[in-house]
Order: C-alpha cells, then sequence, then structure tokens
C-alpha cells in the first residue's frame, strides 16, 4: 500500500505532511492508483515527473498508522476527561468520535467534494410537451461529510457518480425521466427542480424537459 505526502507548505525544510482522509493516512493499491486518485483531484495537467517533484510515494507504514491513531484518540480522550463531570452528552459525543478513529472504511470521496446519487421518485408519473412518462428517477446531488460517511458504511454498494453527465449515462435504459436536485449543477441551464425525459422507447437519450 502507498501514501501520498507533501512538504508543508511547498518547503522541503518544513518536513512532510500526509494526505489524509479524515484523520487516518490514504492508502492506495500502488503508486499508479496513487497518481490516478490526484489526477481525478485537482491534478490532471501534472506529468509523472511533476508529480513525482511535488508529492512523495511511500509504502505505507504500520506504525505510522498507529501513531495517527494514538495521537487522535489521545486528543479525543483528553477532551472526554475535561468535560465528563458536567456535561455528559458531550463525553458520550467525544467518545464515540474517539472509536471512529479506527474505522478503516475507504470512502469514495474526500470532505467537502461534490457527488451524485440516485433517489427513489416519489412522483408516479410527468408529464411535459413531449407526452406522459411513468418510470422516473431523483438524482441528488451532494456534499461528502461525516452524514455521508455513515450512509455509505451502511449501504457501501450504493452508486455514485461525479456529475450529472455521469448521472445521465447512469440512468440510461432504466427511466424514462429524471427530476434534479442540484445547488451547482456542471451543465449549462440546468437548475435545482428541472427534470429531463428520455427521447426514445429504449431510453438511451435525454433531453431537459421544458
Amino acid at each position: 500500500m502507498i501514501n501520498i505526502l507533501r512538504a508543508i507548505n511547498g518547503i522541503g525544510l518544513n518536513g512532510k505532511e500526509f494526505l489524509l482522509d479524515g484523520h487516518l493516512p490514504m492508502e492506495f493499491e500502488n503508486r499508479a492508483k496513487a497518481k490516478e486518485f490526484l489526477r481525478e483531484n485537482g491534478y490532471e495537467d501534472l506529468t509523472d515527473d511533476e508529480m513525482e517533484d511535488s508529492f512523495h510515494f511511500e509504502e505505507a507504514d504500520a506504525q505510522t498508522k498507529l501513531d495517527f491513531i494514538n495521537k487522535s484518540l489521545t486528543w479525543f480522550k483528553a477532551f472526554a476527561n475535561q468535560v465528563r463531570m458536567s456535561n455528559h452528552n458531550a463525553y458520550d459525543y467525544a467518545c464515540e468520535h474517539a472509536d471512529d478513529i479506527t474505522d478503516d472504511t475507504v470512502y469514495p470521496y474526500m470532505e467537502g467534494d461534490d457527488y451524485w446519487i440516485f433517489q427513489e421518485s416519489a412522483e408516479v408519473d410527468y408529464d411535459d410537451s413531449t407526452g406522459c412518462y411513468s418510470n422516473g428517477i431523483v438524482a441528488v446531488q451532494s456534499c461528502w461529510d461525516d452524514q455521508s460517511k455513515i450512509f455509505h458504511r451502511e449501504n457501501p454498494d450504493r452508486e455514485y457518480f461525479n456529475s450529472l453527465e455521469e448521472v445521465l449515462q447512469g440512468a440510461k435504459h432504466q427511466y424514462n425521466f429524471i427530476k434534479i436536485e442540484c445547488f451547482d449543477s456542471d451543465m449549462q441551464d440546468i437548475e435545482d427542480g428541472d427534470y429531463f425525459v428520455a427521447t426514445d422507447d429504449d431510453n438511451s437519450k435525454y433531453q431537459k424537459s421544458y
């Protein structure tokens, strides 16, 4: 397994910092997977040589991971002890999160990343000027946070999409209308509450509904 590190503030003398997922260093199957992750998260223009100059790719060390866990546990336990006598609710919260530090779940996104999912539509059918549609889905845009992690642990097989374009590809041959719930669509002229409808019988192409 591989960890990704870089110089703190871009200065080698400052030491190196790990790319983290929450409180623990992210781990990748190999160097190629680590570079693939970086390219998918803002560094797509870097060549291999530039990436090697900008980042350090090191073999994952069990002791390093254990040090991170112990450091986080120490902080949470100290906080819990501090509030224990006066605020039992805060104590329970701190202890709960101390236990969460040992979570080894691999998540598909990092804190703050935008993503899309499908949710069942409450609407039985949808009509527009082109016809009546009766097999729909809701495409919901969200931002990865602690609640997203909980949902992912409950359903690790959930299908995720990186963009609305991927949503439309994922809906092909399954649904004849799609309701959009979003806060910042990556497609021009698409807003929260818009619909897409299929333009053919096998639901392979979609257009915005008017």
